[in-house]
C-alpha cells in the first residue's frame, strides 16, 4: 500500500476515474491518501484526513516513500487564514485556509523543496486588500 500528497492549492476527488465524473470531496495542499489503486491516468484513494475515497488524476498527487510520508504527517500547522504562500523549488503557490503546511524551514518531499513563506514581505496582505476592491465589480 502506497502514500501520496497534494502539492497544489486543491485537488479534486471524482467518484469514477473520468475528468466528467461527478467530483465527490476534494483534497487540499498537505492533505495525504493511501492509493489503493493505480491506472495510467487515474489514483484510487481514501483521504487519511476524513476518509473519503474516490479518484484523483494522478498529476496531482505525489506518490511518497516511508520517511517522506513521516515527514509530511509531522507537518502541523493548518491555515487559518483566508489563504497561505508556499514555495515548492522555486514556484510559489497559494494555499487556500483549512491547508496543511510544514512549519519551520524547507522539508524535502517527492523531490521537491517545501516551505511556508508566512506572509513573504506583506504579498497575503496585498493580496486581500487587492480583492477587496473587487467585491461588488461587475462581470
Amino acid at each position: 500500500m502506497s502514500h501520496a500528497v497534494v502539492l497544489q492549492p486543491a485537488v479534486p476527488m471524482r467518484l469514477e476515474a473520468s475528468d466528467r465524473s461527478e467530483m465527490v470531496s476534494q483534497m487540499l495542499f498537505g492533505d495525504t491518501c493511501v492509493v489503493l489503486h493505480r491506472t495510467e491516468k487515474w489514483s484510487q484513494v481514501r483521504c487519511l484526513f476524513d476518509g473519503y475515497e474516490g479518484w484523483v488524476d494522478n498529476k496531482q498527487i505525489e506518490l511518497l516513500d516511508e520517511s517522506e510520508f513521516r515527514e509530511v504527517c509531522s507537518w502541523s500547522r493548518v491555515v487559518s487564514t483566508r489563504f497561505d504562500i508556499v514555495r515548492i523549488d522555486d514556484s510559489t503557490i497559494v494555499v487556500p485556509m483549512g491547508a496543511l503546511v510544514p512549519g519551520g524551514g524547507p522539508c524535502r518531499v517527492a523531490g521537491f523543496s517545501v516551505s511556508s513563506l508566512d506572509d513573504d514581505g506583506g504579498l497575503c496582505s496585498t493580496m486581500v486588500a487587492a480583492s477587496d476592491e473587487l467585491m461588488g465589480a461587475p462581470y
